[in-house]
């Protein structure tokens, strides 16, 4: 199930694919694991994906029963062009050489499918995931908070849970938890100040890894421009585990950085302006190259920064910056890499200095 492009599909084939309907018919704990991550990666498919469980559950359809692939198919095609006129003359199946009658047995389903379809499907996100009934689930609507280049925001989610977002990020979540579980996803980086919950994990999903806790404090950095993701952790426990299997136990002052290329989990010691110092108005640069430091600071204070000169193997810069503008920044940093600048509005221009 978990290597088909799930992406790709639609209405017919989320209603044609034996694995998504053994799913529906017969959840388990790891398919609920995996729609619910896929779901929560994927929000422009969440409509197609409710509505083609609601019309496999209330079919009963069977994964394994007497129509044939092709039968099937006809029929939801039939169905799906939404002829709500079933006629003897449109029953008639071509299979092979041999012209047969479509069995009441499936004009009930398509019937049925046609009832379901004239219905507004308005489903929760956990009816889903879980393995409750929709008349057991309230409705529960998506959230999404986003920060801007140049922006960092703070949000309290519905159980207590403080998040902060730094600049160019986003954080999705349900408007209610339900379920066993506490889910969200997040792109970027944010410091999440989890409410304690032992009987109610809270899990972050951040592309294909996943944090779990019950009640702690920590950071995760996660860019899609970066070729690391970092799990930082100030207080509590936090298990991090990665798409190869790898999972490690990170404790207070301990990080782990999945390297995205190699596909492996490091754990070390927590450099603190690293991890946490964005929280506190500090940029932090540990051996960065001008490259890393221009993405930083276009996310940092929303500017688009051009390079003009041979700036070549121009070195690699640490040093902090607690709370300066942009241009004293960069003043700074001219030294480093040997520029002058220019700022205009959002748009800044380093030209080399020719020695």
């Amino acid at each position: 199930m978990k290597n088909k492009n799930y992406s790709d599909f639609n209405l017919t084939d989320f209603l044609t694919d034996e694995d998504f309907r053994l799913w529906v018919l017969s959840p388990d704990e790891n398919g609920s694991k995996f729609w619910n991550r896929w779901i929560a990666l994927h929000p422009d498919k969440e409509s197609t994906v409710l509505k083609a469980r609601e019309i496999i559950a209330s079919l009963k359809f069977p994964v394994a029963n007497d129509l044939s692939e092709d039968d099937r198919n006809k029929t939801l095609d039939l169905i799906l062009k939404g002829q709500h006129s079933i006629t003897n003359d449109a029953m008639q199946s071509k299979v092979g050489s041999t012209h047969t009658l479509i069995s009441s047995y499936k004009l009930a389903i398509a019937a049925s499918v046609l009832t379901v379809l004239s219905t507004v499907f308005y489903l929760s996100y956990e009816q889903v995931i879980g393995n409750q009934s929709p008349s057991d689930v309230s409705a529960v609507q998506m959230i999404i908070k986003k920060s801007s280049f140049g922006q960092k925001i703070t949000t309290r989610l519905p159980d207590g849970t403080v998040v902060t977002l730094n600049a160019g990020s986003e954080l999705q979540f349900p408007d209610q938890f339900q379920g066993d579980s506490r889910n969200v996803s997040l792109k970027g980086e944010a410091f999440f100040d989890v409410k304690h919950n032992p009987e109610k994990p809270f899990l972050v999903h951040t592309s294909d890894d996943q944090v779990r806790v019950l009640g702690t404090s920590f950071n995760i950095r996660s860019y899609s421009e970066d070729s690391a993701v970092f799990v930082s952790v100030a207080t509590g426990r936090v298990a991090y585990s990665i798409p190869s299997g790898d999972q490690v136990i990170l404790s207070p002052n301990q990080m782990a950085t999945h390297n995205l290329s190699k596909n492996n989990l490091h754990v070390g010691e927590v450099d603190y302006l690293q991890s946490f110092g964005w929280k506190d108005k500090i940029i932090y640069f540990k051996s960065a190259s001008l490259d890393d430091i221009i993405v930083e600071l276009e996310r940092w204070y929303g500017v688009k920064i051009a390079l003009n000169g041979e700036f070549g193997s121009a070195g690699r810069f640490t040093g902090r910056f607690e709370n300066l503008p942009l241009e004293e920044v960069l003043i700074g940093l001219s030294y480093e890499f040997e520029f002058n600048f220019k700022v205009d509005k959002n748009d800044v221009q380093l030209n080399k200095v020719m020695s």
